[in-house]
């Protein structure tokens, strides 16, 4: 993706530990800050959250990012068919 610099700044780290936090609650996976793609990962768990509280939590984290990055992602992921979590569960061999 893009520069991630701006993922580094303490305010988004803080944004960043709260929705691994929440990733972690609802689907049972613990996602990690240094994954190269982290943010593809969180995106899509967003979506297919049934908690409005990860959905706004990564709406704040990709207004730190800015409007290019968030559009990148939801580019990228309109594309498939399948659920995000269904296809990550998949290929991590349904272990969480």
């Amino acid at each position: 993706m893009t520069d991630r610099n701006w993922l580094l700044t303490p305010t988004a780290i803080a944004q960043a530990k709260k929705c691994i936090a929440m990733v972690q609650d609802e689907f049972g996976i613990k996602l990690k800050f240094t994954q190269t793609d982290f943010l593809d990962r969180l995106y899509g768990f967003s979506q297919e959250s049934k908690s409005q509280g990860l959905t706004d939590s990564f709406d704040q984290l990709m207004n730190m990012a800015g409007g290019s990055i968030k559009q990148a992602l939801i580019n990228k992921h309109s594309s498939g068919n399948e659920s995000f979590v269904d296809a990550l569960k998949a290929r991590m061999g349904n272990s969480k």
